[in-house]
């Protein structure tokens, strides 16, 4: 009688109808998204009257009751209309509801000063909110957005946007160009009864594939005819919006729902993602590591159990791993669970550091493994990848050949050891590591290679990334030379990120690309997707001239052609892969049928190279 009664436990949470615990069971980890907290007692409204919805109990402490019925245990504040741009309620309860569970996001205005942007992201303020749904009635005006996006993209923030379907097709130029991440609010507020028939879903869907943009699965109750408790109406935006970008959308109660009179059942809400997202792994990405990614959250324990981000290993088998995906042979083994082969010695003795002068003080530099860039300010250099360990002393004076300065910044475009491999090295000499927080995460768990099976163990400290951005673009700066960097969600790895120095049109790619003609490794075990390839060379395209000198991760010196043969390569891969994919066909029936016989004749270094590629794109399909 007294389990039957515990199962059947009732949670009586203001602002929330209904007591019953959703059917779903929360994730260890799982996070709201979207909520907001009004604390009128001890933070008035900014805007009084009704047209602020003010909430009555809708505190921590009420909140704290909805986590305990859903079952959720990180959040997402949201400063609400109430507060115009006073965000301190927001701060206030991310500090009550602990740092390391909760973040936020803020509503700010163009005068806002640095010193305040600082305050907010030392409270964990990770974005900033344009609800300019009524304009009457909005904080903020839409001709506020752009400027204040590229202050907040310099802080890795991202931009979170409520429109109304018709704004975001009014203002479809200025989203899309926005340099930092966006994220929609409220399932894009597509209006019924053909959401995905509007224009506003084709801008959202175009901008999702480019890889900046995010979706918020929250509101369910607004926008539909269907209503509670299925809201079957908005099933098709969710799951359309789940099938084009998995790895970016996240999941939000809206409590305690200020725009509705009559509060909705938060269980049934948190239910409909069973239906959404019927695929258990997919609610796992949703509710636990979308928001990781997004909000910078600690990442939660691997399911193999390989969570421990500190410990301190030795760094030979970097140099291992690395060779294994340089290696055509490394894609040869029959089967994904053989033993990886011996790679072949390097004389590191014999190995030369070869300079190109890409204008404006800034160079190119290759050796054994990724190719390095560097570009030269008044006060320091900033780098771009390291090579191996044992090339540190010969890079190092290949580079005061060219500046005596110091290394101010060593930027990591991803977790390889052929481009990390001399971050110790480095961080001696004072080099700050920067990269996508991802690669932080990969070092420091440490990584299995999906072909070969090939562990590689994690970095000590001293080799970890010590300044992290997560999603969007971040900017370096060194004696006036500037870097733009911007991550590349799941392409070659899952914290990717490619570099451009404007003053000098250099563009540099990492493994994204390559100028060797030559299959690249898709490292899928790891995140990475020949869809995210393709968004990423997309990407390139787009943002070079015909003089932009492109540093790709191996191979001369790249140009915008080079990168389009490379595309096509990539895009014939997808295609015909994917074809057989959706046949039903299994891994071992792809490789056999040779789908890429006549673009192996050209990319393959032998018949293990080119089914280790036909493997890899195979496997993108299945990540998900």
């Amino acid at each position: 009688m007294l389990v039957g009664m515990a199962a059947q436990a009732q949670h009586n949470v203001p602002n929330s109808s209904g007591s019953e615990a959703p059917k779903l069971k929360a994730p260890a980890n799982a996070c709201d998204c979207h909520m907001h907290i009004y604390d009128g007692d001890r933070f008035p409204p900014a805007r009084p009257g009704p047209q602020s919805r003010m909430q009555s109990d809708a505190a921590v402490a009420q909140y704290r009751l909805l986590q305990q019925r859903i079952g959720t245990t990180r959040s997402v504040i949201v400063t609400p209309a109430a507060y115009v741009t006073d965000n301190r309620v927001t701060l206030d309860g991310i500090a009550q509801l602990g740092a390391d569970n909760a973040r936020g996001v803020a509503v700010v205005h163009p005068g806002v000063t640095g010193a305040e942007l600082k305050t907010l992201a030392d409270g964990g303020i990770r974005g900033i909110r344009f609800t300019v749904f009524d304009p009457r009635s909005a904080a903020v005006s839409i001709d506020m957005i752009e400027p204040l996006a590229r202050r907040v993209a310099d802080l890795g923030w991202h931009v979170q946007i409520h429109m109304r379907a018709d704004q975001i097709v009014e203002n479809a130029a200025l989203l899309e160009g926005l340099p930092a991440t966006v994220v929609f609010d409220h399932l894009g507020r597509l209006p019924q009864p053909a959401p995905l028939e509007h224009a506003a879903f084709g801008i959202i869907r175009r901008m999702m594939d480019k890889g900046k943009t995010w979706m918020k699965l929250s509101g369910a109750y607004m926008d539909t005819n269907a209503g509670a408790p299925s809201y079957s109406d908005k099933l098709a935006v969710a799951q359309a919006t789940i099938k084009a970008a998995p790895e970016r959308v996240v999941w939000g109660s809206d409590w305690p729902h200020p725009t509705e009179k009559d509060k909705p059942n938060d269980a049934t809400l948190f239910d409909l993602l069973t239906d959404w997202a019927p695929n258990a792994a997919q609610r796992q990405r949703i509710l636990v590591t979308n928001p990781e990614a997004l909000y910078g959250f600690a990442k939660s324990a691997a399911r193999d159990g390989s969570n421990n981000r500190e410990q301190t290993m030795r760094t030979i088998a970097f140099t291992i791993a690395a060779t294994l995906f340089l290696a055509g042979t490394a894609a040869a083994q029959p089967a994904v669970q053989a033993p990886a082969p011996r790679p072949p010695l390097i004389d590191w003795a014999k190995v030369e550091i070869k300079a190109t002068d890409l204008g404006n003080n800034t160079w190119m530099l290759a050796g054994q493994g990724g190719n390095i860039t560097i570009a030269v300010g008044s006060d320091g250099i900033i780098m771009v990848d390291g090579q191996f360990a044992p090339l540190s002393d010969k890079i190092k004076a290949a580079i005061k050949a060219i500046s005596p300065l110091p290394i101010k910044y060593l930027v990591n475009t991803h977790f390889h050891g052929d481009h990390t491999g001399g971050n110790e090295n480095f961080a001696k000499d004072g080099a700050i590591i920067v990269a996508h927080d991802n690669i932080r995460v990969r070092l420091a768990a440490g990584t299995v290679s999906g072909l070969t099976g090939a562990k590689v163990p994690p970095r000590p400290p001293e080799a970890l990334p010590t300044q992290t951005y997560v999603g969007g673009s971040f900017a370096l700066e060194a004696g006036g030379r500037k870097a733009q960097l911007t991550h590349i969600s799941n392409a070659h790895t899952d914290g990717d990120t490619w570099v451009y120095f404007a003053d000098a049109n250099v563009l540099c790619t990492g493994d994204t690309a390559n100028n060797l003609r030559r299959y690249q490794n898709i490292d899928y075990m790891n995140g990475g997707d020949v869809r995210g390839m393709i968004r990423a060379l997309d990407t390139y395209i787009k943002a070079s001239n015909d003089q932009t000198k492109i540093v790709v991760g191996h191979g001369a010196l790249a140009s915008k052609a080079d990168l389009t043969v490379f595309r096509d390569m990539l895009v014939t891969s997808h295609d015909r892969i994917k074809k057989l994919v959706d046949e039903g066909k299994s891994e071992e029936e792809v490789v056999a049928a040779k789908p890429l016989a006549d673009l192996d004749a050209t990319w393959a270094n032998n018949p293990g190279h080119a089914a280790g590629h036909t493997r890899n794109v195979y496997n993108s399909f299945k990540r998900f």
